[in-house]
């Protein structure tokens, strides 16, 4: 009987070995990019609003609002980063908050549609005052164009503009729902799905590591000593050799994320893929350190459950 406790005590410390290898990675990764305010998190301390911003202004600003198309800013970028600037600070953090929302109640179900209402008023209250702020094109003097080209209209002075210059539409209220963006719910319900499902691990790798651990501790011996033998044998060995691994796989995975995305979504669209590419550094080091925290726990444990059957045998000797 007690060579079958053993026997039975061993296949299950294999048995949770293999589930805290591979759960716990697995648990802290779904997590992670499940939870809206973690991802807010990656995209607030990569720093890239800003720059996005003061990339993207010209370009997709005047697809949202045909409106500004009439403003006579011309293709002068440095304009367009004044804009960026002269705008509230948590403008477009609040901007791609509100779309994150939508986003994660869409996939957790809680929303049937992607939803959202973005107050673009903002924009004109912060431009109008500051318009004057503005850089100014010094040189006057159109430039020569070859024969054939229609005249370039002359420079414009941005201090000169006021509100009563600003197109009609900028001083009435404005929004952008998800009705103005693209929308492909086709890979939305791909994403939906799998939040369904990978939601499910963190409860069902605890549930599972706790139930395994509690045989051990029953099966291996009436006096659970053997039992947190077990348990500590299985536990600190599998939690530090996540550790290892998780440790041994940052640069080389980072390095892999880094040349993926700078080999595709950074070349053919580089103002949304260096946000995407910082966001992806701050959420692959986030990521990195759940994992270290949960396997650091992992070991704790481990440790707590050899000094306990420690203790005990000597109490018991």
């Amino acid at each position: 009987m007690k060579a079958l406790r053993w026997f039975f005590s061993i296949l299950l410390a294999l048995i949770l070995a293999i589930a805290l290898i591979f759960f716990l990675p697995a648990t802290a990764i779904v997590q992670q990019i499940t939870n809206v305010q973690t991802v807010k998190t990656w995209f607030n301390e990569s720093n890239a609003y800003d720059e996005f911003l003061a990339a993207a202004l010209q370009e997709k600003l005047q697809d949202a609002i045909p409106q500004l198309e009439n403003l006579p800013l011309g293709n002068n970028r440095q304009i367009f980063t004044a804009i960026a600037q002269s705008l509230p600070d948590d403008f477009v953090q609040n901007l791609f908050e509100t779309v994150l929302d939508a986003h994660f109640n869409y996939f957790h179900g809680r929303k049937d549609r992607v939803e959202f209402t973005i107050d673009l008023t903002n924009i004109a209250n912060s431009l109008n005052p500051n318009i004057s702020n503005l850089p100014t094109e010094n040189n006057n003097t159109p430039p020569i164009l070859p024969p054939g080209n229609p005249p370039t209209p002359p420079p414009i002075d941005p201090s000169q503009l006021n509100s009563s210059q600003l197109p009609g539409g900028i001083s009435e209220q404005l929004t952008i729902t998800e009705e103005d963006i693209e929308l492909d719910y086709n890979n939305l319900a791909n994403i939906r799905q799998f939040f369904s499902i990978a939601t499910l691990i963190p409860r069902l790798s605890y549930g599972l590591i706790l139930l395994l651990s509690i045989f051990i501790l029953a099966i291996a011996s009436p006096r659970w000593r053997n039992g947190l033998f077990v348990l500590g044998f299985t536990w600190l060995p599998s939690t530090i050799l996540v550790v290892l691994l998780t440790l041994g796989a940052r640069s080389p995975s980072l390095n892999g994320i880094q040349t993926q995305l700078n080999s595709t979504i950074v070349q053919e669209d580089p103002a949304a893929g260096n946000l995407l590419l910082q966001t992806a550094i701050v959420a692959h080091a986030s990521i990195i350190e759940r994992i270290l925290f949960l396997s650091g726990v992992g070991v704790l444990l481990g440790v707590i459950f050899l000094a306990i059957a420690f203790m005990n045998r000597r109490i018991s000797a």
